[in-house]
């Protein structure tokens, strides 16, 4: 074959690629006029001149980018098809006391869609912002062929989630993971053969569900069982697991009295080729506690060894099921060229990760963060579209074939969880460090989460700890690991208006009892741990020593409820007071409280600067109430500087030198660290050495508990 024919056969097959994907990518004149005018290789802000008027639903329904724009906001574009006032491309930053991007999408005047092109490099700036405008930014992403390149779906997209094109798309993943994924094989617990205590049967026809209870013993052990993610809602089931029901639900469950949710579940596992499938209402005994404790204790084992996680992630409860009703032209790739440029380019949501995954009404759910970390397999079925999410792999409708690295880079699809996972997975070297560290962070988007009943916080995570241990090691002590106590102790209130703490200062037998006041699982708010750093000895100046931990268990299970605790400790102690500042005219939070040291209440200009993080919102307990400040450890901080971070402790008033934490003290200069120790000095000086267990010894240190 000449080197002439080769080129031609492969300029005819670029030419019916080019067509394939533009005839799945139809366009509105307007649109395409609006295209036209950005040279998309080059960084310059550029807007349409003319209102461009989207009025109608027949241009929505057969124009990409209509559709695109439109479904940035609601699921029924025509509805606010008539608020639309304009497209702008690369809006130019504007400057009104604050900067702020200009508008380039007008809904109702104030909010913001954009379209970036392919080397854009604004985008950090605006995620920096996002805190103050998120309510306001939408984007849509576009990239060019060369990034996309063996990503390019040609399969349409059909208007019904739960349709055959979409159950395929299911198939495909989890066939692919199945055969080709080494770390999805992995569970995440020491019991590959596991089954639960009870799974919903769905049994063998296939033409019929006929569901019922059964039990562990009468499974095959090589069966293959799939979990369910779901929120409860507002909606009372009709049909729970409960003492009184167990026998007639062994024989059979009536399919007509399930949610909507249970039924799509069931239905989907029987065409994934399933047979069973764990749902908590229906597999634990709902008014038994001793098994729900039993049950609950075992989380880590039934969701890492469950085939796959079906996430209902847009039901807020059982009656919305999982399937959507969608418009297609919003989900599929979007392909379009320009009179600038011959280059190919593409446009889809860029949020839609975002927006239907990570801050879904599903997983904001905390027991939902543990059983996605713990699953390896996650389907989740979101308001517009399908996404597939696995240790090895992510991927959606919109992105079939896996997102692609160059979406990636920009961090808007990317999924925490499967940082996380990743994460553990290479946890070799220094493994324990490094799985305290990733600890912390699971811990943090676990408390951004929320649940229902406190009390069963421990619960709720203890499957996740469960896991983790064979990473970190060493004793578990409600949340906290004992061979990185000093850092599991040193959490502090993270920075969140809208989620303040109801911690009280009361006695602990007067309260529901969670976990012991220096777990993090005491506090009722998003939390920050200091930096990652202080797990390893090496730059660490501890001034404690640890002399004893105990935790009391509600049942013979380590990640479960615990019902007491405490740790025992060796170091110096300065007494001090806080108090509330007069200040008129404005609301006062717990920064604006200060501490005066000494029993002679002296203010310290070295000190007065320094960061007080209380653990709980009303101050007035403690206004004018005598503290103690316990100094742990001098480490390393951000930007190559140090912190010192120091206990702030209120008695108990039911023995001395028992205390309950009540906050963190944080400073970073040699001066107030001096003025620390100096009062940490005069305190020891003042008090009398008692020769027993608790209080000062003949050294100057003392030993204290705290609860």
């Amino acid at each position: 074959m000449s080197i002439s024919s080769t080129s031609g056969s492969l300029q005819s097959h670029l030419s019916s690629f080019k067509e394939k994907l533009l005839s799945l990518s139809p366009i509105c004149p307007r649109c395409q006029e609006f295209l036209d005018l950005c040279d998309f290789k080059q960084i310059v802000p550029l807007s349409h001149s003319e209102s461009l008027k989207l009025s109608t639903s027949r241009v929505v329904e057969n124009c990409f980018l209509c559709s695109q724009f439109l479904g940035l906001y609601l699921a029924e574009p025509a509805q606010q098809a008539e608020y639309i006032e304009a497209l702008r491309l690369n809006p130019q930053l504007v400057f009104d006391g604050f900067q702020q991007w200009s508008f380039c999408y007008n809904i109702n005047s104030h909010s913001i869609a954009r379209i970036f092109p392919p080397y854009h490099h604004t985008e950090e700036e605006i995620r920096n912002r996002s805190d103050s405008i998120s309510s306001e930014l939408q984007m849509l992403g576009v990239y060019s062929q060369k990034d996309l390149a063996g990503f390019e779906s040609f399969i349409p997209v059909a208007s019904f989630t739960g349709s055959d094109e979409s159950l395929n798309f299911s198939k495909q993943w989890l066939q692919n993971c199945n055969e080709n994924h080494v770390s999805c094989s992995r569970t995440a617990t020491t019991y590959p053969n596991f089954l639960p205590t009870r799974l919903i049967d769905i049994g063998i026809e296939k033409s019929v569900i006929a569901p019922r209870l059964c039990l562990r013993k009468d499974i095959p052990s090589n069966a293959v069982y799939f979990t369910l993610s779901h929120c409860w809602g507002k909606a009372v089931p009709k049909i729970t697991l409960l003492q009184s029901n167990i026998e007639f639900m062994l024989r059979e469950i009536s399919f007509s009295h399930l949610s909507n949710t249970f039924q799509d579940a069931l239905w989907l596992v029987q065409k994934l080729g399933g047979r069973y499938i764990w749902i908590d209402s229906l597999c634990i005994v709902q008014d038994s506690e001793t098994d729900w404790l039993v049950e609950s204790a075992s989380m880590c084992d039934v969701y890492s060894n469950g085939y796959c996680n079906i996430c209902a992630t847009a039901a807020k409860d059982g009656s919305e099921g999982l399937f959507r009703d969608r418009k297609p032209l919003q989900v599929q790739q979007g392909w379009f060229q320009t009179a600038s440029d011959e280059d190919d380019h593409c446009v889809f949501d860029a949020y839609s990760w975002a927006k239907e995954v990570e801050n879904s009404v599903l997983t904001s759910r905390a027991w939902v963060c543990q059983e996605r970390l713990l699953s390896r397999r996650n389907l989740h079925f979101g308001s517009k579209q399908l996404f597939w999410e696995c240790r090895d792999h992510e991927a959606s409708e919109t992105f079939p074939k896996g997102v692609p690295e160059a979406v990636f880079k920009r961090s808007i699809v990317k999924s925490e969880v499967k940082v996380l996972l990743n994460s553990i997975d290479k946890c070799q070297a220094d493994m324990s460090f490094k799985g305290a560290q990733i600890w912390e962070e699971i811990v943090q988007l676990f408390m951004r989460s929320n649940i229902t009943f406190k009390t069963d916080r421990l619960v709720a995570i203890g499957g996740m700890a469960n896991a983790a241990s064979q990473t970190i090691g060493g004793k578990y002590l409600a949340g906290v690991w004992e061979n990185h106590l000093l850092s599991g102790i040193l959490w502090n209130a993270g920075y969140n208006p809208s989620k303040t703490s109801k911690f009280s200062l009361a006695p602990p037998e007067t309260q529901e009892f969670i976990a012991p006041s220096w777990s993090w699982a005491s506090f009722n708010a998003e939390i920050d741990f200091p930096p990652p750093r202080t797990h390893r000895s090496e730059g660490i100046e501890q001034f404690l020593q640890i002399l004893e931990t105990h935790v009391d268990l509600a049942i013979d299970n380590p990640f479960g409820k615990v019902c007491g605790g405490y740790i025992k400790l060796k170091g110096e102690i300065a007494s001090a007071t806080c108090y509330q500042p007069k200040i008129s005219g404005s609301q006062l939070s717990s920064q604006d409280f200060e501490i005066l040291f000494g029993r002679d209440g002296r203010e310290l200009e070295s000190l007065s600067s320094t960061l007080a993080y209380y653990d709980f919102e009303d101050m007035t307990e403690i206004d004018h109430k005598e503290v103690y400040l316990l100094p742990v450890c001098r480490l390393p901080s951000w930007y190559d500087t140090w912190e010192v971070r120091a206990l702030i402790l209120f008695p108990t008033n039911r023995a001395r030198w028992e205390f309950r934490r009540c906050g963190v003290f944080i400073y970073s200069t040699d001066e107030a660290h001096e003025d620390l120790m100096s009062e940490c000095t005069s305190f020891s000086r003042g008090e009398k050495y008692e020769s027993s267990e608790f209080g000062r010894q003949d050294d100057g240190k003392f030993i204290i508990k705290i609860f």
